[in-house]
This record gives C-alpha cells, structure tokens and sequence, in this order.
C-alpha cells in the first residue's frame, strides 16, 4: 500500500503466486492486472499479459493463440534448453530469435549453430554460452496474442546480426544486417603480456587486452581502425590511438579513478582534462584545458582553465557546484534526497536566481515555485496512483480575470499510455488524441480542431506511412539496418538514398515520377578527399569530406579534435574558403572569412563570449570590449567597440526586467553627414513588404523576431539562423548609409523595462517612456497588443490564427492550412507548400507567386507574374545562392551566402558584376547572438571609401532593436510589434 499523494488517494497494489513463488498475476495501484504464465520445472516466465482489467481471469488471455480483451498486450518467451537465456520472444508486431553457440539454428535448416571455436568450452566441456546470431522479423500479430504462432509480414525486411568468438569468449567481429555491403566490424586482442616495469612504469599489455577495433570498409576500400596500445596492470587503457593517428592518453589514481585525460599528446595541441577525488572517492572537482590562438583580429580563445568543483553531505548527495570564477549553485534535500531548492550565487556572492520545489509522499514532484515580481508563483502537478502525472495547473493571472489557474488534464489507458490531453482552452469538449498501438507507437493523433494524423508503423518499429491533412502522405521504405531508403511526398516526388558499409549516406536521387532532372542528387564522400580536391581533408578518417549537393561542391578539413577547421565550397564558378579555431573545449574562438576578414572570439573561465575583435579596414577593431555574466549565463553587461554600453537586471526568476543603455550620440544620425542615404528602390520595398506581411499572416507562430510567447515565459534568446531577418536587417541597413564623418552632438541614454505576469510571460514593455501592453489566453498565447501597435487575435482551437484586427482567416476544416486572408484565396501543393496568396502592398493588391524545388525548399518568388528571385540551398537547408531579375544599380545579380559551424551566417558575397568575389558584408556573432555586420566600401551599403562596421543592440532574444556605427549614433531602429510586422526605422 501507499499513502495519498498529489492527485490521488491512497491506494494498494496485489499480487498472487504459484507454489513455486513465481508471480502468477499483478495488479498495480490503478487496478490493473498482469498475468504471468511460468515454466514450473524451471521458474521462468513463459507468456505475459498486460492491460487486463482488475481481478480478470489469467486463465484465457495466457491460453496460447486466444483472443485478448481490447487494450491488453502479449509477450511470450522461449528459453535456452539449460541457460536462463531468451531463445525466442514474440511480442506484438516482432518476432525475435536469439540463436546460441552450440544450439540448432533454425534459419540454417536445424544445424548446430558454431561461432567461437571447439576449444571454448565450459568446465563440464559443453559449448560455451555465447550469441551467435539475432534475427528480428516482423509479424502481423498487433497484440502479441498468437505468441510463436505469429503469421510473419513478408513486406518487411528482416534484421539479422551476427557474432563470432575467440577461445577465450571475447567477439572477434560483429556482423551488422546489411546484405548489399560488408558491414562486420572487427575486434582484436593483444596475443602476448609486454609490461614496462623500469622506474616503476608498469605498462604495457596483457594477453587478452583489446588491442583494435576495425570498422567495416568504406566505398573505397579504407577501413577505420581504432588502437589500445597501452594499459596498466589492473587492465584499464591508458593510451589509446584514433583512426587519424591522434593519440589520447588516460592515467588514474590508486584507487582506479580517472585522473587524467589527454587528447593529441605529444603535439603541441594536447589538451589535458584533470579530475580530483574527495577521500570517499566522490568526485571534487574536473580542470578543462584552456587554449588561446592568435589571429589577425587578436587573441582568441579561453586563456583561463575553467574548473568546476563539487560538495556533498554527510550522506555524499551532490549539494553545491562551484566553478572556479566564484559562481555556485547550492542544493537543499529533503530526507528522501528531493531536490526543494536550488539557488544560483555569483562570483560576490549575492543569490541570482531561486526555484523552489515541494514533493508530495511517494516523492513525485507537487509543485515548482519561481519567485516573479517579488511574488512566489506556483506550479501544481497531480498524478494517478500509478504515478502518471495527470495534471498541470499553472499560475492564475489576476487581471486576466482568473479566479483560478488554468489546468491541463492528461488521461491513460490500461498500459499507462497516453491517450487525451484537455488543455485549459479547449477542455474535454475538444482534446488532443493520441492513439498508442501495443507497442507504445503512436498511430494516430487528433488536434482539437480535428485535424488527424496517422502514421503506419512496420512490426520493427519504422514509419512506412503518414499522412495529414496538411502535407498529403509521405511513404517510407528501410533497408535491413532501419536506413530511410526511399522516401515519396504527395507530390510524387521521391527521394532515394544509398549507405555505405558504415550506414552513412553517399548519395541521393530526387525524382519526380516522369522526370529526368538529376540537379538535386547529392553525394557525401566520406574519410578522405576525392582527387582533384582543392582542399585536403586532414583528419577525415570517420568524418564528411565532400558534399555535392544543388548549391555545388563543398569540401571539409578537421582539427585533431574533430572540429571544423576549414571549408572550401564551389558554387557557381566561384571558390570560397573559411577557416575556423576553436578553444580548448571546443568552442568556436576564430573565424576567417572567405574575404580573408578575421573575427577573435575571446572568452571567460565560464566559456562565455566575453569580447570580441574583427578585422576592419586592415586593422583590429573591437566588436565587444568586455562583458560580464550571471551564474546562468545571461550576459548583465557589455560594452560595444564603440562605447556604447548595455546593462541588464534581472528579477529572481532570471528573467530579465530592465536594461538601460549609454553613450549613444544623438548627432549625424537619420540622413545627416556628407553622404546622402539612398531611398529604397521598387524592387526592395516589394520584397521587403513581402516578407513582412508573410510574417505577419503566418499561423500558430510566436514572434519571430520580437517577442516571444513561451508557455513559460522565459526571455532564453532563441537561434535566428539567415537569411531571414538578417536579410531583412541588411537590406534596411543597405538604405542607410550613413556618413562615417559627422560628428556627434551629445550623449544619451535609452531604457526598456519588462513586466511580467504571474505566469512569466511578459506583461508590459517600456522603452524610453512609451508602453506596450500584452494579454495572453490561459495557454499563454497572445490575443491582445496595445501600444506600438493595437491590434486582437483570435485563434481556432488548434491555435490557428482566424484574425489579427487587420484580416480575417480561413483555416482548411478539419485542418491547419489557411485557405483565406480577407476572402483572397492561398494555393497549396499536394504536399502543403504555399504556392500563391493575394496581399496589400505598398496600398495596392497583389499576387504573390511562389515555386518551390523537389526538396521542398523554396525555389522562386514571382510578384503578379514577374520573377523576383531565385534561390538556391545546400544539403543542409541553407540558401547558398540568391538570384534578381533586375537588381538595382549597384547590387549584384547573384549574392552568395556562406555560414559558420553553428550554421549562422556568416558573409554574403557578390557573384556577379563589377564587384564578383567581394564579401559585401561580413556577420560577427557572440555565440548565437549577432554582435556587428561590417560593410565592404563603395557598395549600396556603405559608399564611402573603407570598410565600416555597425554594431547591433540585441534584446533579451537576441534579435536587434538598435544598431549603431563607429561614432555610437543610433543608424537603424525596430520597435516592432509583437510579431515583427512593423517595419524598422531607417533613418532615425
């Protein structure tokens, strides 16, 4: 029995045996029986049965072949004839077959199955008990009900693996389930002992210590081998060599712990991670290795170790961690070792941040309290006696008018699946659905607007089918390793892709049924370059090499490390290559541009982007001059290269409630200076408008440049990966142009402040005295906006915008497409791509047209039946290649864009005209956090005669509100509304 918890009263769990004291039926603490059919001479369990209702009768449902009541499951188990080791176990959809080393296989006509030599035997001289072979089939058996009996379904390959042995027991390969490729991975073993004793060394190997791993052979021939060269006499490695030669080492203390880890020794490279041990042998503290580089722009790179150290109570749970800038984390327990506060000290000291949790009797955690606007908010869960957690209730909002929180209710079947989800909006009148199969596979789900999308499941678990009504049906096929093979959308197009012997892709056809075009087919080589390559792939053995894809060819090089180190891609006639560094832990420190512009990223002992340098006009220039941090990471304060600070407070939760800016030049802003700032032609304000009026009618999105509407109101910046809006900020700042010399008139100071409501979402926005109000329904979804802009939302009950004050929508029954803006029909294709909607343009009604390539990717933008632009992307998704019809003078046809490792752009390049093979713009980020764009002179951009640089001001996403040039005068601003539809401000 168990007492009451949150949620549920208290309750009992039974169960029964045989005469032998083997479990026979149980019911848990929701009433739900299992039944165990065993095998008396040996006690081990024959067949099971779950999801019976209580005190159901076991005899029936553990009959073998009978029917089973609905929502109930099956598992049935043969047994090695001597060992308690499975030998078959059928369970619903899959049949699984485990052959052993001197034991008949049945998929080898009944023959003694033998996988490690005759001289491995046990005492008595029987065969040693290894695995030889583990087949998976698929059954049509849903249930498990007719156990061994199962028809099997042919339309499923089925999954073989295998192993051989050597004397001693140990695998000497395994042998994957590929039948079109070798796909045996090898083990070898050191054959004789040679131990170094001299001055008390004592290494060496021992007969039997793994010597090497060889990986199945790639396309060319090169297989990967992975070397334990040297172990200590208790047998625990101590160097060991990676396929590209890169030697670790690892040596430990008297107690066998790890003491250190060294990667690349012997080379100047190495990187040495320390671990230190209290006397109880937990862990107290790990030293990383710290690295700094030096570039052109300055020095990059971490050049503090950062350590973290960690303290326990008398009972050795885990209750602080202190890393070695000061900043702790401190744990409070209760008896049971619950976690009921956590606190969050900087470096001084003072507490940053409190969560507060209580558990109720059986542990399960009852609510989760944040401290918001000087008030605890609590958050309440509940759960059925099984422990399923079976509410939420959140925080309620008083001037919303709530006399309560809102509360989401969760619902389960008798396998403890879950089935509803009643979110405090829609209610039980209209849930989420899930339908679980026997196997936990979700088969089906049902939005509360009723849009279903189902899934066929094969019995090994793989995808063959979806469909909704949003996208049309997709079908899968698999090869015998789970490999996605073919894939076809609604529009018939398929994709078809081929694996090495190590299950990496080496090509992908694209095809659409009737079509020839093979412009889209991608190939990946792998471990080394292809010849002819301009760029050597050092490292390469395990790793990308060559990648061809529609954008062109790009080729990879690595540190020793495994890091990224350097990118060459050819696109269109054009070579470009970047270089990257990292720190000792990885983190990306340098980045050299295909410009040959350098970036520093130079970092804390935390790891933090603390400062940051750039190339500009030949010499260092600072982007970031220092910053500091809170425990959690959010940087408090920063000051720019060009003086302008910025300075947040937080409250107790970590969000963020003001930030206050100084040393901003009210002078030479606008079109002030000696360099008038161009208008923005046709061609821009056309593509521009586009874009915001898609972002504006776009549905079920939060703000994807402003704020953002988190269900937990919490302000983490998210990644904004180009061209999207920093297309749109480079096109804004394309207008500007502002004269490098004017001079600035005075200084002044800008202010934002945040309030939130008692559930974290932001409440009101200030910035320099003007306020704009949000409201939000009890799924934390914005309706209403007042300030910057006045405007209401309505959704459906899947969260599909029906209005926004400005129009009104359509949404597809029974699904998730709009069909209608304002009575304006939009086109889809079969597989939910939008190919034509009409819109307000500059005060005049259009009709945007849109193409799309057989990825899926977007290919044109027509506006009335002109051609706008064509887009080219990579194997990752990215644009590559943006092409104009009539580009304005001065801008380039075609633009290349070229990212960094975290995928974030990092230069656009012009491609065509006078200016082909100019980086036009160069992108510097802290992390995920754009710091600065430095503009190419004589370009639209910046026509003067040198290189300029504008530094962004980011809010608490991450997005930019403000930029400013070199002289701190504000160039550019965006005070959006809460979606990012307002345009920006250009000329200040």
């Amino acid at each position: 029995s168990q007492p009451a918890g949150s949620g549920c009263s208290a309750s009992t769990s039974s169960q029964d045996y045989d005469a032998n004291g083997n479990v026979v039926w149980r019911e848990d603490f929701n009433g739900r029986r299992t039944c165990y059919a065993n095998d008396l001479g040996r006690n081990v369990e024959t067949a099971r049965v779950e999801g019976l209702a209580a005190g159901a009768d076991c005899t029936a449902p553990l009959t073998a072949a009978s029917a089973l009541p609905a929502g109930a499951r099956k598992i049935s188990t043969q047994w090695h004839p001597v060992w308690r080791k499975a030998a078959k176990i059928a369970e619903p959809g899959k049949l699984t077959t485990l052959v052993y080393n001197g034991q008949p296989d049945p998929f080898n006509g009944g023959a003694v199955a033998s996988c490690a030599p005759s001289s491995a035997t046990l005492p008595d001289g029987s065969p040693i008990v290894v695995l030889c072979k583990q087949v998976e089939q698929a059954t049509k058996d849903l249930d498990g009900s007719q156990g061994f009996a199962a028809a099997l379904d042919a339309s499923v390959k089925t999954r073989t693996r295998s192993w051989t042995y050597n004397q001693f027991g140990q695998v000497l390969t395994a042998k994957g389930p590929r039948t079109d490729v070798d796909d045996t991975t090898t083990y070898a073993y050191h054959a004789s002992t040679t131990i170094n004793v001299a001055g008390g060394v004592n290494l060496g190997v021992t007969q039997g210590d793994l010597q090497s791993i060889t990986a199945p052979k790639n396309a060319a021939g090169v297989a990967q081998v992975s070397q334990f060269t040297e172990y200590n006499p208790l047998g625990q490695v101590t160097r060991m060599v990676d396929p590209n030669g890169v030697v670790t080492t690892l040596s430990y203390d008297l107690r066998q712990r790890l003491k250190t880890r060294t990667v690349a020794a012997g080379t100047p490279q190495a990187r040495t991670t320390s671990y230190d041990y209290w006397p109880t042998g937990l862990l107290k503290s790990v030293t990383f290795p710290a690295t700094t580089r030096t570039t052109a722009a300055g020095t990059a790179g971490n050049p503090q170790p950062r350590s973290v150290s960690y303290g326990y109570d008398d009972a050795h749970r885990l209750t602080s961690i202190t890393r070695g800038s000061g900043e702790q984390l401190f744990y409070t327990l209760d008896n049971a070792g619950n976690v009921t506060r956590e606190e969050l000290h900087n470096a001084s000291g003072a507490t940053e941040q409190v969560i507060k949790r209580d558990f109720d009797a059986l542990g399960r955690l009852w609510h989760h309290i944040q401290n918001i606007n000087g008030v605890d908010q609590s958050t309440e869960f509940g759960y059925d006696a099984q422990g399923n957690p079976t509410t939420t209730q959140r925080p309620a909002v008083a001037s919303y008018g709530e006399s309560s929180g809102p509360l989401e209710v969760r619902r389960y079947n008798a396998l403890n699946q879950l089935t509803r989800i009643e979110d405090a909006v829609n209610g039980g009148a209209k849930p989420t659905q899930l339908s679980p199969d026997a196997r936990d596979l979700v088969t089906q789900v049902q939005a509360p607007n009723g849009a279903t999308t189902g899934y066929t499941i094969d019995g090994l678990g793989q995808t063959t089918l979806e469909t909704s009504p949003d996208a049309g049906s997709t079908s899968n096929s698999f090869d015998e390793a789970g490999n996605l093979k073919t894939r076809t959308d609604a529009r018939g197009v398929t994709r078809s892709w081929t694996y090495d012997a190590l299950n990496r892709p080496t090509a992908m056809t694209v095809r659409k049924s009737g079509s020839t075009d093979t412009s889209e087919d991608q190939a990946w080589v792998w471990d080394a370059s292809p010849a002819g390559a301009p760029l050597a792939c050092s490292n390469g053995l395990g790793r990308l090499c060559k990648q061809s894809d529609l954008s062109g060819s790009t080729y990879y090089a690595y540190d020793a490390f495994g890091n990224l180190s350097q990118r060459t891609v050819v696109e269109g006639g054009a070579t470009t290559t970047q270089s990257f560094g990292y720190d000792g832990e990885d983190r990306l420190a340098s980045v050299s541009a295909a410009s040959g512009k350098a970036i520093a990223l130079a970092r804390d002992s935390e790891g933090r982007v603390s400062a940051a340098n750039a190339l500009v006009a030949g010499a260092s220039l600072a982007v970031i001059k220092s910053s500091s941090f809170r425990a959690d990471g959010q940087f408090s304060s920063t000051q720019l290269g060009n003086n302008v600070s910025l300075n947040r407070q937080f409250d107790s939760s970590g969000a963020i409630s003001a930030e206050a800016e100084t040393g901003i030049n009210t002078g030479g802003g606008g079109s002030g200076g000696t360099v008038e700032a161009p208008t923005a032609p046709e061609w821009a304000m056309i593509l521009l408008g586009s874009w915001l009026a898609w972002q504006a009618a776009r549905p079920r999105l939060g703000p994807r440049l402003g704020l953002r509407v988190s269900a937990r109101g919490r302000m983490s910046p998210k990644r904004l990966h180009a061209p999207g809006w920093l297309t749109l900020l480079a096109l804004c700042m394309a207008l500007l142009a502002h004269a490098p010399g004017a001079q600035a008139q005075a200084q002044t100071q800008g202010q934002e402040t945040l309030q939130l409501d008692e559930r974290g979402n932001i409440k009101t926005r200030s910035v320099d005295g003007r306020t704009s109000t949000y409201l939000y329904d009890k799924l934390d979804r914005l309706t209403t906006e007042t300030g910057k802009a006045n405007q209401s939302f309505t959704l459906d009950p899947n969260g599909n915008r029906t209005s926004d004050g400005q129009a009104t929508y359509t949404v597809q029954p029974n699904g998730n497409r709009i069909l209608t803006r304002n009575g304006q029909s939009w086109l889809y294709d079969p597989a939910g791509n939008l190919l034509q909607d009409q819109t307000q343009l500059n005060g005049q009604s259009v009709t945007r047209s849109f193409s799309y390539w057989m990825s899926g990717m977007l290919k044109t933008v027509s506006i009335n039946g002109q051609l706008v632009a064509t887009y080219y992307h990579n194997a990752q998704n990215q644009r590559t290649r943006k092409v104009l019809v009539n580009p304005p003078t001065g801008t380039p046809a075609v633009t290349l864009y070229r990212y960094d490792p975290q995928g974030q752009l990092s230069e656009e390049i012009a491609a065509s005209g006078p200016r082909a093979g100019q980086t036009l713009v160069t992108y510097v980020w802290r992390d995920d956090t754009p710091a600065a764009l430095i503009y190419a002179p004589n370009t639209p951009s910046n026509p003067t005669g040198q290189e300029r640089i504008v530094y962004l001001h980011t809010d608490h996403l991450g997005s930019p509100r403000k930029a400013s040039d070199q002289s701190a005068r504000i160039v550019w601003t965006w005070e959006s509304d809460a979606f990012g539809s307002t345009p920006p401000n250009e000329d200040p």
